[in-house]
């Protein structure tokens, strides 16, 4: 059962994640007080992005929350270890294209994880991939762009092992995700962030 709570702001809130104890959610309204943040999902409070952004999606991974957003200028991704204190990443020239619309984290690549976000439009066609290796040493993310192979605009993205190795990542049309048996282009899987197949899964 949910019960409605009121938010610490009246504006468009996208995108929701949890870690270290915490909730931390984004919005999209290119302001600087864009995040909010609360232990128990009922008390928000507050707190500054690293750039007045419109952010859309926000996840957690290895101790980082990461956020990613469709404005910008090379600077589209930001970071924080507890969701109020945020600091801009670079990101490549090509993503200012991109409106950057979902963002997940794969545990398993190479012992450390990456941060993989996907598009749902914007002036390119071909690069709607962009994904973000972690540092674990420095909380730093160093992200690169992929090229892709549809131009359908993807909205969300998360982290599946349902189906296929835990390296998979399954991308949707819609913010629900499911099991892909079949073949047609509604869904696919791009594993490890940096390669994509249309034509195997399907939903």
């Amino acid at each position: 059962a949910w019960t409605i709570q009121s938010s610490a702001s009246d504006i468009s809130w996208n995108s929701v994640t949890y870690g270290n104890g915490v909730f931390v959610a984004v919005a999209n309204d290119g302001i600087l007080a864009s995040v909010m943040t609360s232990t128990n999902g009922t008390s928000w409070s507050i707190q500054n992005a690293s750039v007045a952004n419109a952010w859309q999606g926000v996840t957690f991974g290895r101790g980082v929350f990461v956020a990613i957003a469709s404005s910008g200028t090379s600077n589209r991704a930001m970071s924080s270890t507890d969701g109020a204190a945020w600091t801009t990443k670079t990101t490549p020239v090509a993503a200012n294209s991109y409106n950057w619309s979902s963002i997940t984290f794969n545990h398993s690549y190479n012992n450390t994880g990456r941060f993989v976000a996907i598009a749902n439009g914007g002036v390119g066609t071909t690069q709607r991939v962009m994904y973000g290796t972690l540092n674990t040493a420095t909380t730093d993310t160093v992200w690169t762009i992929q090229n892709f192979n549809t131009t359908n605009s993807w909205n969300a993205i998360t982290n599946n092992t349902s189906w296929s190795a835990a390296t998979n990542i399954e991308v949707v049309q819609s913010m629900t995700v499911h099991e892909c048996p079949g073949v047609t282009t509604m869904c696919m899987y791009v594993g490890l962030g940096n390669t994509a197949n249309t034509d195997s899964k399907v939903y």
